[in-house]
């Protein structure tokens, strides 16, 4: 379940980037999609260290 919402917070920065008016927002969501691709990739590492 944690992959899944972290990936659906990735689609979430990435619409508001694209709405975004101003360059500046469209940095931060981008910031903010970085992140939570990291998480992304740390719980499925964390999910094969289980396995």
């Amino acid at each position: 379940m944690a992959i899944q919402a972290e990936k659906d917070s990735i689609l979430f920065y990435d619409e508001l980037a694209a709405k975004a008016k101003f360059e500046d927002a469209r940095k931060i969501f981008a910031v903010l999609k970085s992140e939570e691709q990291t998480h992304v990739v740390k719980l499925r590492e964390m999910l094969e260290g289980w396995a």
